[in-house]
C-alpha cells in the first residue's frame, strides 16, 4: 500500500563510511566566554556547560545548550543560587542534578534538580556529606552517586542519591582513599572511579569498579599514561569509556586512550594535539557516537591566562550519528496529517524514539515495534526538532527535520 504526505520533509540517514573515525576536529566555540572548572554532560541529543571560573575569576552561575547538528549554542536558565566551579552532576532521563563546588569563599552542598524540558531548576535534599568542591559523581540506573573531592579536608565518602524520593544514603568509602578531580562514569549497571590527585601533590592511575548491588568496590586495570592523571577530559560512548588530556604533576596532557569496560583494557585512541594544545579539562559528553571536551586550562600554573572556550569533538569507532549499518531507515514528520513517520528495510527491536525541540526540550517519545512502516500522531508547532532512536545498543539514529505552517 502506497502511503502519500504532504509536505513531508525526510532526512535520509548517513552511513557509517560517510565520516572519518577516531579523529578530532573543532566546533563552534562556547559562547559562554573562557573558562575552567565548568560542568560538562549532556541530556538526550544536546550537551551543556555550566558554570565554573571565567577568566575574569568570576563564579559563574549560568547554563548553555550544544546543538551538534546545528553546531551552535543557546543559553539557557541559570542556576538561582551562587556561581561555582568544580560542582557534580547526576544525568538521568531529560534531568540534570547538580551541586557542591566552590565559589572563591565558600564550598557547598546544596543539590539542584534542572529539568531540560520545562527548562527550570528546583531545589533538593542536600547532599549529606561535608561541604566540597572537586568531588565526582556517577549515575547507575536509578541512582546517582557522589563522593570525594576536597573541602576543609580530603575525602573518601560515597553517597547514593535516589533520583526518585530525593534521599541520600551513605555507602561504603572508595578503598583508593582520599583524592580529587577523578575519573568517573557508570557504565551499565556499574560505575567506575579512579585516577585524580592525592593532597594536591601527585596525581595516582588506578582504577576501581563499583558494584551497587553488593555496595562493594574492586580494583580494575590501570589507567596506563605516565604518572597517573588528574582533571582529564572524558566522555562514555557504549561500553567504552574515553580519557584525555589532564595534569601529571609533570606537564599538561594530549594523549588519549580508551577504556573497554567489557574487557577491563586500556588502549591507546588519536591524541588532540591537532585542533588543541595539551590541557586540563574537567569531563565532557558524548552524543551519538561522538565526544565532545570544552573549557579547561592550557597553563601549567592554572592561571585564568590559559582558560579555554573551544570545543573539539572526537568521532570514535564505533557507532557514529545516524550510524546504522545497511539498515536503510528515515525518520520523517508530515505536516499534513501531524504523524511521526518511521520507515526502514530491517527489523527494528523494541525501542523508543526521542523528539526534541530546538531549545533541548524532550517534546515527545514514542515506543517502536518490528513493524517495517509505523506511523504516530504528534501535535508539533512550526520549527526545527531533532530525534534519537537507540536501534540496539550500538547502533544510535539521530537527526532532525522540519515543521512548517
Amino acid at each position: 500500500m502506497r502511503i502519500n504526505f504532504t509536505s513531508l520533509l525526510v532526512l535520509s540517514l548517513l552511513t557509517f563510511n560517510s565520516f572519518a573515525q577516531n579523529t578530532w576536529q573543532t566546533k563552534a566555540t562556547f559562547l559562554g566566554g573562557k573558562r575552567a572548572g565548568s560542568n560538562v554532560f549532556s541530556i538526550g541529543n544536546f550537551g551543556f556547560v555550566f558554570g565554573g571560573t571565567d577568566s575574569s575569576l568570576n563564579y559563574r552561575n549560568d547554563l548553555w545548550l550544544y546543538d551538534p547538528l546545528a553546531n551552535q549554542w543557546t543559553q539557557r536558565a541559570s542556576l538561582p543560587s551562587p556561581g561555582r566551579n568544580s560542582a557534580v552532576e547526576c544525568v538521568t532521563g531529560n534531568k540534570v542534578f547538580l551541586g557542591t563546588g566552590f565559589d572563591g569563599i565558600s564550598y557547598y552542598n546544596d543539590w539542584w534538580e534542572y529539568n531540560s524540558s520545562a527548562n527550570s531548576w528546583t531545589q533538593k535534599a542536600n547532599f549529606p556529606g561535608a561541604v566540597r568542591s572537586t568531588a565526582n559523581s556517577l549515575t547507575i540506573n536509578d541512582n546517582g552517586y557522589v563522593g570525594l573531592g576536597k573541602g576543609a579536608t580530603w575525602y573518601d565518602d560515597w553517597y547514593q542519591y535516589n533520583f526518585g524520593n530525593d534521599s541520600w544514603t551513605q555507602k561504603t568509602d572508595f578503598p583508593g582513599g582520599t583524592r580529587q578531580n577523578c575519573i568517573s562514569f557508570g557504565i551499565g549497571n556499574y560505575g567506575y572511579l579512579g585516577c585524580g590527585s592525592v593532597n594536591n601533590s601527585y596525581s595516582v592511575n588506578d582504577m576501581f569498579r563499583y558494584d551497587p548491588q553488593s555496595d562493594s568496590w574492586i580494583a580494575k586495570t590501570d589507567y596506563p599514561g605516565i604518572a597517573g592523571i588528574y582533571a582529564p577530559g572524558y566522555f562514555v560512548i557504549d561500553d567504552k569509556a574515553f580519557v584525555c588530556g589532564g595534569y601529571n604533576y609533570i606537564t599538561l596532557r594530549d594523549d588519549c586512550y580508551e577504556y573497554d569496560a567489557t574487557n577491563d583494557t586500556w588502549s591507546t585512541i588519536a591524541s588532540f594535539n591537532n585542533v588543541s594544545p595539551p590541557r586540563y579539562f574537567r569531563g565532557g559528553f558524548a552524543i551519538a557516537g561522538k565526544g565532545y571536551l570544552t573549557g579547561g586550562s592550557i597553563d601549567v600554573s592554572f592561571t585564568s591566562s590559559g582558560y579555554r572556550n573551544d570545543l573539539i569533538e572526537y568521532t570514535s569507532n564505533y557507532v557514529g550519528l545516524n550510524n546504522v549499518d545497511d539498515n536503510r531507515m528515515n525518520v520523517a514528520y508530515s505536516n499534513a496529517s501531524h504523524e511521526l513517520l518511521l520507515t526502514s528495510q530491517g527489523i527494528i527491536n523494541n525501542s523508543t524514539i526521542d523528539v526534541y525541540n530546538n531549545l533541548g526540550q524532550l517534546v515527545s517519545q514514542v515506543n517502536t515495534n518490528e513493524e517495517l512502516l509505523q506511523k504516530w500522531p504528534i501535535l508539533l508547532c512550526p520549527g526545527i526538532y531533532h530525534y534519537k532512536f537507540k536501534v540496539n545498543p550500538k547502533k544510535i539514529i539521530s537527526g532532525s527535520f522540519a515543521v512548517v505552517n
